[in-house]
């Protein structure tokens, strides 16, 4: 729940049930029956993002998703930085801290496949000024 707390606790607002709440289009399913590691459905990084640069500038990453809630309007102190093709927010990022994001995906259950999902724990720790890994 790090995005949905993040935000809400920032003064955003959250959507409490995606199915219930999202009546405008017909939203992804956001809560996969495949492996834990298994990448569900696409997000789309907004270009020069945090999340946009960890992934090598892919403006289309495939990520997994385990959520009924999501962030409906994003805290007056971070952005939107990524949605899913039904326009749920994938990732917010702070818009002057060095380092504070959220997202909606579970990058700790990836990596092991997909190398590239490590690279956000890599930036964390370089922003908080641990040696370089």
């Amino acid at each position: 729940r790090g995005i949905q707390v993040i935000n809400a606790a920032m003064g955003g607002t959250l959507y409490q049930d995606i199915c219930a709440q999202l009546k405008e289009t017909v939203p992804l399913k956001h809560s996969q029956q495949a492996p834990v590691w298994y990448p569900t459905h696409r997000i789309f990084p907004e270009e020069g993002s945090r999340v946009w640069a960890s992934f090598g500038g892919k403006g289309e990453v495939y990520v997994n998703s385990f959520h009924h809630q999501a962030v409906k309007d994003v805290a007056p102190c971070f952005r939107a930085t990524s949605r899913a093709p039904d326009g749920i927010v994938e990732s917010i990022e702070h818009r002057s801290n060095r380092f504070a994001l959220g997202v909606q995906w579970h990058p700790e259950l990836m990596w092991r496949q997909d190398a590239a999902f490590l690279n956000l724990f890599k930036e964390f720790i370089n922003a908080a000024g641990c040696d370089k890994i």
